[in-house]
């Protein structure tokens, strides 16, 4: 089964109108380990010098967690959204 949800929705920290809220935790994704050089296709890089797509390809192995195909958390920078009751 794939399911793909495109939906963001916003709710008061104080609100309790809808109850206990539960969070589903993301099932995680079991893929063949491809580096993430082997996963590009070279004809993008096409104008780039070979040196230059050799330097990009390596980046991107070095760096496997930043060029994944699922997104990940992230807490290096929060954010937060303050909402009043003034409309």
């Amino acid at each position: 089964m794939n399911v793909e949800v495109n939906q963001c929705a916003i709710m008061y920290d104080r609100d309790s109108d809808f109850g206990e809220i539960l969070v589903v935790e993301p099932q995680s994704q079991e893929q063949p380990t491809l580096l993430p050089s082997e996963k590009i296709d070279k004809g993008k890089l096409a104008h780039l010098t070979q040196e230059q797509q050799s330097e990009i390809l390596a980046i991107f192995d070095k760096y496997p967690e930043c060029f994944s195909d699922f997104p990940g958390f992230c807490d290096v920078v929060q954010h937060e959204i303050y909402v009043t009751d003034n409309f």
